[in-house]
Order: structure tokens, then C-alpha cells, then sequence
């Protein structure tokens, strides 16, 4: 069995093995911050807020949906107040 691993490293170039032990990238950007996307909609707007856990490795979604009837400023501001009170 030994010869076979010699075998297999002697065919393995020394750059395919550096690329094997790289770690995979985080997802989204490096900065730890609060995420929007805004996509309109019929009768009104609907927001999307992202947040990376680094604890967790994962990112949390929140969704919120602005009427027609409702100041699209006024309902972002309060979603960033809400947001960063969460954290």
C-alpha cells in the first residue's frame, strides 16, 4: 500500500496539491455589515435584509413588504433601526 501512495504523490504535481488544501471562500463580501435588496412588486416594494453569522457560518434572511400606501423612506429607515437592534 505504500507504494501506491508513493506512486500517486509522484504523479501529483506540487501546485494541484497547494489548490486541494486552500479553503473554500466565505460567501459575500468580507465585511461584516447589513445587506439590502430592494425588489418592486405589484401594489408596492419588497425588501430583503441579509446578515452573515460568522458564529454560525450561515447567512439570515428577513423580508418585509412595503404598500403603495406607505412612505418607502420612512419604512427603510425602520428597518435598519429594527436590524441593528437585533444584533
Amino acid at each position: 500500500m505504500k507504494w501506491l501512495k508513493q506512486k500517486i504523490r509522484s504523479w501529483l504535481r506540487e501546485e494541484d496539491l497547494k489548490i486541494i488544501r486552500e479553503p473554500a471562500p466565505r460567501p459575500g463580501p468580507d465585511i461584516d455589515g447589513l445587506r439590502f435588496t430592494v425588489m418592486p412588486a405589484h401594489g408596492g416594494c419588497i425588501i430583503q435584509t441579509a446578515k452573515y453569522d460568522n458564529k454560525k457560518d450561515a447567512t439570515n434572511y428577513e423580508t418585509y413588504i412595503v404598500t403603495d400606501f406607505e412612505d418607502i423612506a420612512t419604512k427603510v429607515g425602520e428597518i435598519v433601526v429594527l436590524e441593528l437592534y437585533r444584533r
